[in-house]
C-alpha cells in the first residue's frame, strides 16, 4: 500500500459533556478513570477515517460492502463488523463478525419488554461469548499485521470507557494501518476530542460517492 498523505480534512473537537452510562457491555473491561483521563492523542502519522450518519442508515453495510473490495485488492482487514438483525420491521440485533478470520458470532439481542422494564435507553443484551469473540478480534496480535482495522461502532459506551474504548488507543500504536471507526453522526466530535487523531477524514454514508471515497483512502493509504 501506498503511504505518504494527500489533503488532510480534520474534524473540530468540541467539549461537550459526556453521556450518562447506560449500560456496561462488560463490567470486567470498565475504565475506573475519571473521564478527562480517557483523552488519547495518536501518534502524528496515524491516520483515520471515521464513517458516519444516522441510526440504520447504512453505515455497517457500506462497511461490509467496503471489506469486500479491499480483500479483492489483496488488502489486509481485521477487527469488528456489527451485522444488523432485523424480525418484523425492528431491528432484533447484532451479529459480530471478525473480519480478520471471517467468523461470525452472536453479539446483543433485543431485551423482551419484561427484562428492560418498558422502555430502556439501551434496549439490547449484550452477550458474552459476542463480546469475548470481539475482544480477540481487536487484540494487537490480530491486529498487528493488517492494512486497515475496522472498528463498528464506537459509540455512547465507548465515550464513557465501556464497550471496546479499552482497546481503541492500543491499536491507534499502529500508525501503519489505516484505522477505519464508524460512528453516530452526532457523537463524531466527542469520539475525536477523545481519542484525537490529527489525520482523520470523515465520510457520510449518504454522500452519492461513499464508497468510492473510502476505496480509494483504503487502497491508496490517503486520507484525503
Amino acid at each position: 500500500m501506498h503511504k505518504s498523505p494527500d489533503k488532510i480534512s480534520t474534524v473540530p473537537c468540541n467539549s461537550a459533556e459526556l453521556p450518562p452510562e447506560l449500560f456496561n457491555l462488560n463490567a470486567g473491561i470498565r475504565s475506573n478513570m475519571p473521564d478527562n483521563s480517557l483523552l488519547f492523542t495518536a501518534a502524528p502519522d496515524t491516520r483515520r477515517i471515521i464513517l458516519t450518519g444516522a441510526v440504520q442508515s447504512g453505515k455497517s453495510t457500506l462497511a461490509a460492502l467496503l471489506v469486500r473490495q479491499l480483500k479483492r485488492k489483496n488488502i489486509h482487514v481485521a477487527g469488528i463488523l456489527a451485522k444488523g438483525l432485523w424480525e418484523n420491521n425492528q431491528r432484533s440485533g447484532f451479529d459480530l463478525i471478525d473480519l480478520k478470520t471471517g467468523l461470525s458470532m452472536p453479539l446483543a439481542r433485543r431485551l423482551a419488554p419484561a427484562e428492560g422494564l418498558g422502555k430502556p435507553e439501551m434496549p439490547f443484551r449484550f452477550l458474552k461469548t459476542g463480546v469475548a469473540a470481539g475482544r480477540r478480534a481487536l487484540n494487537v496480535v490480530q491486529c498487528g499485521r493488517a492494512d486497515l482495522i475496522m472498528v463498528d461502532e464506537i459509540g455512547k459506551l465507548e465515550a464513557r470507557g465501556l464497550g471496546w474504548a479499552p482497546d481503541l488507543a492500543p491499536l491507534l500504536a499502529f500508525s501503519e494501518a489505516i484505522h477505519l471507526w464508524i460512528v453516530r453522526e452526532h457523537l463524531v466530535e466527542k469520539i475525536c476530542r477523545i481519542w484525537h487523531v490529527t489525520r482523520t477524514q470523515v465520510i457520510h454514508v449518504t454522500a452519492p460517492d461513499a464508497l468510492e471515497q473510502l476505496t480509494a483512502a483504503c487502497a491508496t493509504g490517503k486520507i484525503e
